[in-house]
């Protein structure tokens, strides 16, 4: 791999964070991280596997 296709790697999995922090953001602002706790959890593993 490359420095330009690993640069290209690491901006797309920050795009997934932002995503994913985003999307549980709004999860909790209207409580659906109470009314669809299955979902918001996958919510959470995905962005940790992002992190990860």
């Amino acid at each position: 791999m490359n420095e330009a296709e690993y640069q290209q790697v690491v901006a797309e999995l920050q795009s997934v964070i932002d995503e994913a922090q985003h999307t549980l953001d709004r999860f909790e602002a209207t409580g659906m991280d109470d009314r669809m706790p299955e979902r918001y959890d996958k919510l959470l593993i995905t962005l940790g596997d992002a992190v990860k």
